[in-house]
């Protein structure tokens, strides 16, 4: 899940153009304002080189990798616009690199995804388009295309692919079995200052890339549902602590397994903990994070998951705004079928550094070190040297 690029309000950029077409003609200003107010625009384009070093499928010349996505959101507030509740938020994403295989495919071979932020050769597709209201002082409602894993299995420190870990395990659980932007509704409550619990369905067949109504509300009836809850405290040294649970429809089988079923379940849970604000910055210091996950290992290849990992922003003096962390995750792979991975787990360590080159363009290196990619079928330990750019406006 990639964390909102930095918006620009279209006041801003068309304002001057506003007052040069009008406003210098007519001898007079033109009031912005009352033309544009309350739509914002945001892009962000991030492009990843990723080259296996050691072992795993090929280390050959070609094996490095060039891909990257960029992504332009829109944001309309309907207050301003229409004089009702809520906003309508538009997501479009697009990518280049090789259209068939990314670098797990072509060299490492981890059925975790070295690089999360692949999505291949595509051009601009409309992945979310949803409206989003405040309906009471308590009650939130999200409805339409929907990209879940911007709103469940939340984590401050370890989920973003275009900022802080790059490698998918560290960006989300993979043993919740997340629908890709799909249709669906989300429904959040605030109990207390400290608890919130929301929950949402969605369409468990979404192609992101199509509007979903084919799936959604045509042939067969599998929907993902999920719903959680998270306690959190906003004191000098900030955490929060979510606990989840989720329910697939779709028919599915672990490797090795003949007979699909239906009706997979599973949980999970997330710890973000500070652990050292320096003095003057709250901002900067050290925070801890963990991730839990368990299913069913008869219908899922990944059926017990932990990570967690540390994170620092402002390490280096003089660079406030950096941030660096270092991770482990490690997938436990069904055994319902003897023999179905000659490994038991594949793990991952990653560690980076992201640099801020100025407010708009910020520069990774980071390192992975992959063991039993694929579950040790065909390919042995990786080692993976990363750089990733990231401009956002």
């Amino acid at each position: 899940m990639k964390n909102p690029k930095i918006s620009l309000s279209v006041v801003t950029v068309l304002s001057a153009l506003t007052a040069g077409l009008y406003g210098q003609e007519n001898n007079q200003s033109v009031d912005s304002d009352q033309l544009f107010s309350g739509i914002e625009v945001g892009f962000g384009a991030t492009s990843v080189y990723m080259h296996n070093l050691h072992n795993g499928l090929s280390t050959s010349s070609n094996r490095g990798d060039l891909t990257g996505s960029y992504d332009l959101e829109l944001t309309f507030s309907l207050p301003e616009l229409l004089n009702v509740e809520g906003e309508i938020f538009l997501h479009g994403e697009g990518g280049w690199g090789n259209p068939d295989e990314g670098p797990d495919e072509s060299s490492i071979g981890s059925m975790l995804g070295a690089n999360a932020d692949y999505i291949g050769s595509r051009s601009l597709d409309i992945v979310e388009l949803f409206y989003q209201a405040d309906l009471t002082d308590s009650f939130s409602l999200t409805v339409g295309k929907i990209d879940f894993t911007g709103f469940f299995d939340a984590s401050a420190y370890a989920n973003d692919e275009a900022s802080q870990f790059l490698n998918g395990s560290l960006v989300n659980n993979p043993s919740i079995p997340f629908p890709d932007y799909s249709l669906g509704v989300i429904g959040g409550l605030t109990l207390t200052d400290e608890l919130f619990v929301q929950a949402g369905i969605a369409d468990a067949q979404a192609d992101g890339r199509e509007t979903g109504f084919s799936t959604a509300f045509g042939g067969e009836d599998y929907y993902f549902y999920i719903a959680e809850a998270q306690y959190s405290l906003a004191n000098e040294l900030p955490s929060a602590f979510t606990l989840g649970l989720w329910h697939d429809g779709q028919p599915k089988a672990a490797a090795g397994v003949a007979d699909p079923s239906r009706s997979d379940v599973g949980m999970y849970f997330n710890i973000d903990q500070k652990l050292i604000n320096e003095s003057q910055d709250a901002q900067q210091g050290l925070a801890v994070f963990f991730r839990y996950g368990v299913n069913d290992r008869k219908k899922n290849d990944i059926h017990n998951f932990v990570s967690g990992g540390f994170h620092y922003q402002g390490l280096l003096p003089g660079r406030d705004a950096d941030t660096c962390g270092i991770g482990y995750a490690n997938a436990r792979l069904t055994d319902y079928v003897a023999d179905a991975y000659p490994a038991a787990h594949e793990g991952v360590c990653e560690a980076f550094y992201n640099c801020c080159v100025n407010d708009f363009v910020a520069v990774t290196p980071a390192i992975q070190y992959i063991t039993n990619p694929g579950g040790g079928t065909d390919a042995s330990s990786a080692l993976a040297g990363c750089l990733r750019m990231q401009v956002s406006f």
